[in-house]
């Protein structure tokens, strides 16, 4: 079934655009990795990002609550780690994690 298709669209699907936007974001944000790129890969990645942006322009309402939900999750696990003391050291993982929920 496709997502045009369906009544509402599947939460997985926004919190696969959200995931898709994050690394996005990360990858552009990193200069030096983007001066060595290949002509073609620089172009498959702003002709991704261009796509991403227009397709995101539909879900933007439920794209932003996914996120804000990410971010108090995200705080609500790095509040439990310092109040149980525990060190930054094992947070990256639990970061990794928190995009799943």
């Amino acid at each position: 079934m496709r997502v045009t298709e369906s009544e509402r669209v599947p939460n997985l699907y926004i919190k696969a655009l959200v995931i898709l936007e994050d690394f996005l974001a990360q990858a552009l944000a990193n200069k030096d990795a983007k001066k060595k790129m290949s002509s073609s890969n620089a172009k498959a990645l702003n002709s991704m990002k261009q796509k991403l942006k227009k397709n995101n322009k539909q879900y933007e309402d439920l794209i932003r609550r996914v996120q804000i939900k990410r971010r108090c999750r995200l705080n609500r696990l790095l509040r439990l780690c310092v109040l149980c003391h525990i060190l930054p050291r094992p947070v990256l993982p639990l970061l990794y994690l928190v995009q799943f929920l």
